[in-house]
């Protein structure tokens, strides 16, 4: 039974997803677009070009009550053709479409109000199912690789309720860590939209992330450093990271899943790992 996900382009996913829907072939993944003031670019190619960097913050523009339900409704309208499509073409099971809608939304642009609004407007029609990510995009690919799999194996049900459940055990069962160059950009929300210039320091720092998402510094020194530090603790657990910049990627034999974000992606010029560890075996 297809399923439609929507994920917000801030959360930096956008050069990922043929490869995700290549792996994921039973969900079909929608972009929300940033909408940024005074240029019609998209955040990627916005972020691919040379800006100055006297400007403080990326501007942006919020989607107003109307914009975004008239999004929604017309992708949903896209994917519901789409499936009567495949219907068509295929097994009538393949192609029906799911009632189940998941978005996973991007706080610091993404307003929890909207999202609520959205979703009561869309019931009964369509059930959204909304998932914070808390700055940790890890926390989309542990949900993908720990409940989206399972789904498409039929190992369990596409229902609203099976999936609210497997969603509250990813977010309480597991530990969320950010290793990043940058402190300023995960604590507190909006430095995200800064646009930061290239550090050369080798100097990296390890936060816990606490279920409200709160961050706690838990150590600090170059990269090699401090994720023989995260591993001294962590070795051996089930694990899931995004990281983003070269000098990132050079240690992450160490984890059970990762994936590497573009350059062109939040926070502009920052490294980063973000990590999720699954501290109990709750999903077998």
């Amino acid at each position: 039974m297809p399923m439609i996900i929507f994920l917000d382009d801030s959360l930096g996913f956008k050069e990922l997803l043929p490869e995700l829907e290549k792996k994921f072939d039973s969900y079909s993944f929608k972009e929300v677009p940033t909408q940024l003031k005074a240029t019609d670019e998209d955040l990627h190619t916005y972020l691919a070009a040379k800006k100055p960097f006297w400007r403080r913050r990326i501007k942006t523009t919020p989607y107003t009550l109307e914009e975004q339900i008239q999004f929604f409704i017309d992708k949903l309208d896209e994917y519901k053709r789409e499936c009567a499509k495949s219907q068509d073409n295929r097994d009538q099971n393949q192609g029906e479409e799911s009632k189940v809608v998941l978005y996973f939304y991007d706080s610091t642009i993404t307003d929890w109000e909207l999202v609520r609004r959205v979703k009561n407007l869309i019931y009964p029609e369509h059930i959204l199912i909304p998932i914070y990510l808390n700055q940790n995009r890890a926390i989309l690919l542990y949900f993908m690789y720990e409940v989206l799999s399972k789904i498409q194996s039929k190992a369990l049900p596409p229902t609203s309720v099976h999936i609210e459940l497997e969603k509250k055990k990813v977010l309480e069962s597991s530990d969320q860590f950010i290793i990043s160059n940058r402190l300023k950009p995960w604590k507190r929300k909006m430095k995200i939209w800064k646009l930061y210039s290239q550090k050369k320091k080798d100097r990296y720092f390890l936060l816990k992330v606490n279920q409200n998402g709160g961050k706690k510094k838990l150590s600090k020194g170059t990269f090699a450093e401090v994720i023989a530090a995260f591993e001294e603790q962590h070795s051996g657990e089930k694990s899931f990271a995004v990281t983003k910049q070269k000098e990132t990627d050079e240690h992450v034999e160490q984890f059970s899943t990762h994936i590497s974000l573009s350059d062109h992606t939040l926070p502009s010029k920052v490294s980063y790992v973000h990590i999720v560890c699954r501290r109990t075996d709750t999903f077998n």
